[in-house]
């Protein structure tokens, strides 16, 4: 009877433990949730592409004003292609990354000088020890403004020979 009693006194105790240990982690979890970066109303978007999309993460991570970095893919002809079908590089797709920036912090014209200071957009068919199509250099962009930016960076490059 005593074994019984114990068992179910330490059975009692154990869920108490359980419980406030479930307490004080929801605790945790609601502070963690106040604690998110405010997304800024005018965020912009922009895609680049510079061999392997985790590197090219990186960098821009690192960039002033930018709010986020996703990786994904641009290009191809296949919708909603998996890592790898891609790496295949028979789907015509390039590993890319979406740049949310906030315009009041950085521009357009920043995230492209980044684009081209952190990688060698001279190497052809992939970047570093990344070989394949999927690794080419490319800015995907969406306005007239944006294309214009690039091409600016593209021609002062091309002057320098490089």
């Amino acid at each position: 009877m005593k074994k019984i009693a114990l068992i179910a006194a330490i059975s009692i105790f154990s869920l108490i433990s359980c419980n406030e240990k479930l307490n004080s982690e929801s605790s945790n979890i609601k502070e963690n949730k106040e604690e998110t970066k405010m997304i800024p109303e005018n965020l912009k978007y922009a895609y680049f592409s510079s061999g392997c999309f985790w590197g090219t993460e990186y960098w821009f991570e690192k960039g002033k004003g930018v709010y986020e970095v996703v990786s994904g893919y641009a290009g191809g002809h296949k919708i909603n292609p998996t890592y790898q079908e891609v790496c295949t590089g028979l789907t015509g797709h390039l590993e890319t990354v979406q740049v949310a920036y906030n315009p009041d912090e950085t521009t357009y014209e920043d995230l492209v000088k980044l684009f081209f200071e952190t990688h060698d957009f001279t190497q052809k068919n992939g970047q570093g020890p990344d070989i394949g199509s999927q690794y080419l250099s490319a800015i995907f962009y969406q306005t007239e403004e944006e294309k214009e930016i690039a091409q600016k960076y593209i021609d002062m490059l091309k002057e320098k020979k490089l």
